[in-house]
């Protein structure tokens, strides 16, 4: 998915050198795990989602809430209930709601949604071509890059491939899908799905090695790139630029 996360742009975030977002992308995971209050937390989150909103429309705020708000249901209905505290706020016979625990699950709720913000924002601004030379340019190995582009391009394929094969077994079936067992009847059918899926995998494998080895992968030469990064004399503007914003952002946070 993170393969095709990418919205072309002209937003400031756009033209920000792929380092420097990284460097700001590190920075706000950091601080939503330091020991803050519930209205920095949501502060913070406020800002990601609003620099969302400038770089990737409207559209780019509800495409992350959109996957993550079954999880942020699943923590608000059941993490009060197992969380204790000196101050009662509803009794329900042994289970009790506390405000302590109200404080823990909004601060988990708000720092999900802070780095699932994050890490989305910087995706939809930078092509995955910069973003695995900006691992390399920090000194991340040649084959650890190789690794992360594959899983990037991959992923998505393995899951429109399953699609595929679910797709391919229903015009298959003929039975009636509002049987009485039905539910047991879709269990069953995950394992000639499933089976379906890893064989055709599995037929990839050799294709996938091949052209590995077309690209000389594993030869001791140094391997280059098609695509390159500004040089950094280039982006001193661009770096002085994220400094500040990771100075501003960290004295807000702390005021």
């Amino acid at each position: 998915m993170i393969g095709s996360m990418y919205l072309p742009g002209n937003s400031s975030l756009h033209k920000l050198d792929p380092r420097v977002k990284l460097v700001l992308l590190v920075e706000v995971c950091v601080i939503l795990f330091w020991p803050l209050s519930v209205i920095r937390y949501a502060s913070l989150v406020v800002f990601v989602m609003a620099c969302t909103v400038l770089a990737a429309g409207m559209k780019g705020l509800f495409a992350p809430l959109k996957t993550i708000l079954p999880l942020l249901i699943l923590i608000g209905l059941l993490t009060p209930l197992f969380l204790g505290g000196d101050e009662t706020l509803v009794s329900l016979g042994v289970l009790r709601i506390t405000r302590e625990g109200i404080n823990e699950t909004l601060l988990i709720i708000f720092r999900v949604t802070g780095i699932t913000f994050a890490f989305y924002l910087y995706f939809a601004t930078t092509r995955l071509q910069q973003f695995i030379l900006t691992l390399r340019w920090y000194g991340l190995p040649y084959t650890a890059a190789l690794v992360i582009t594959l899983s990037f391009r991959y992923i998505p394929s393995i899951v429109k491939l399953l699609q595929n094969v679910r797709d391919a077994h229903k015009l298959r079936d003929t039975s009636n899908s509002t049987s009485k067992n039905g539910l047991k009847r879709r269990i069953g059918e995950l394992q000639p799905v499933l089976t379906s899926a890893v064989i055709a995998s599995i037929k990839l494998i050799p294709v996938l090695a091949m052209s590995l080895e077309h690209r000389g992968i594993g030869s001791s030469k140094q391997r280059s790139s098609f695509v390159q990064l500004p040089h950094l004399r280039f982006c001193i503007l661009h770096i002085i630029s994220g400094l500040c914003a990771a100075a501003v952002l960290t004295l807000l946070i702390w005021m």
